[in-house]
C-alpha cells in the first residue's frame, strides 16, 4: 500500500539558503552590537562607581585622621588614584 502513494518532496526553493545565511549574518551582527553596548555602559557604571568609593575612601581618611594619633598609612597612597 506504501508503493501506491507517490513520494511528494518538494522542490528547493531558489534563494533560501542565500536569504537564511542573510538572515543569520543580520541576527549576529545586531547580538555583537547590544553586547558591546550592554559591556560599556557596565564599564562606564563600574569606573563612575569605582571614583566615588575613592572620593569616599579619602573623605573617610581624612576625618579618621583627625582622631588617631597615628597617621594612616592610607593617606600617603590616596593621591595615587
Amino acid at each position: 500500500m506504501r508503493q501506491e502513494l507517490p513520494h511528494i518532496i518538494p522542490a528547493p526553493q531558489p534563494g533560501v539558503a542565500e536569504n537564511f545565511s542573510a538572515y543569520q549574518t543580520t541576527h549576529e551582527f545586531y547580538y555583537e552590537v547590544q553586547q558591546r553596548l550592554e559591556f560599556q555602559r557596565y564599564c562606564e557604571w563600574y569606573y563612575a562607581t569605582a571614583e566615588s568609593h575613592r572620593q569616599e575612601l579619602k573623605k573617610n581618611a581624612r576625618r579618621t585622621q583627625h582622631f588617631s594619633v597615628v597617621p594612616s598609612p592610607l593617606l600617603k597612597n590616596l593621591d595615587d588614584f
